[in-house]
């Protein structure tokens, strides 16, 4: 603590980089995100959807482009292509227009 701020110490950080929203997922899936870099030579990115957002658990930088730096941890919103592949297809419904149906 300096005056009124407070600063993570390190090994609060270290507790923070462990914590998984699913134990065991990060090391079950590192073979697999390579050998999918190996085949493609892209990046892969593994993430999950945990609450509204979509978690990076995972990634491996491909051959062909750089990777931006993806950190574990790393939480998008649900409108990014990650999102929307979590998220699955929106829901069908119908509109009113004149009185008339239409698809939508």
């Amino acid at each position: 603590r300096a005056g009124n701020r407070y600063r993570v110490g390190p090994q609060l950080y270290r507790l923070g980089q462990a914590w998984e929203p699913h134990p065991g997922l990060r090391p079950a899936a590192e073979l697999p995100l390579q050998r999918l870099r190996a085949a493609t030579g892209a990046s892969v990115v593994l993430v999950v959807l945990r609450e509204e957002t979509a978690l990076t658990v995972g990634s491996v930088p491909g051959d062909l482009e750089p990777l931006l730096p993806v950190r574990n941890g790393l939480a998008f919103r649900l409108d990014t292509a990650a999102g929307r592949a979590l998220r699955g297809p929106l829901r069908g419904g119908a509109v009113l227009d004149r009185e008339d149906v239409v698809e939508g």
